[in-house]
């Protein structure tokens, strides 16, 4: 999907904008209630879900791409036999990321945020 509009870009980046404090406040909201790990697989899932929602949705109806060389709609290049490797591959590193930064945020929660985020960082940049 791409903004046809000024205004609508405008007004889906704002939307962005007001989404992107939702990490921390939902995670606030459930501190006492489930332990972090799962917490972050949930809202991890939860992304998932909701790109594959709005991709969809906005895939069908008009994408808005054509003149940036995107025919197919969400659904056919999801299920288009040649581009698999790729997605798969997307998700993968996806998958990896997530169980890095999970791993993160622990080493954080051990060692206290002033050696946990230094060494963890040193470590990823080191490797």
């Amino acid at each position: 999907f791409v903004p046809e509009t000024h205004e609508l870009g405008i007004t889906m980046a704002l939307c962005a904008l007001c989404c992107w404090g939702s990490w921390s406040v939902t995670l606030i909201l459930s501190a006492g209630l489930m332990p972090f790990q799962l917490y972050y697989a949930d809202f991890a899932s939860s992304f998932l879900i909701t790109g594959i929602v709005v991709g969809y949705l906005g895939g069908q109806f008009g994408s808005g791409g054509e003149k940036y060389g995107f025919k197919r709609s969400c659904m056919e290049e999801l299920l288009g036999g040649n581009t698999f490797p790729c997605y798969f591959a997307g998700a993968l590193a996806g998958m990896v990321w997530n169980i890095a930064n999970i791993m993160l945020c622990k080493g954080i929660a051990m060692m206290g945020n002033a050696v946990g985020f230094p060494l963890c960082i040193g470590v990823a940049m080191v490797s």
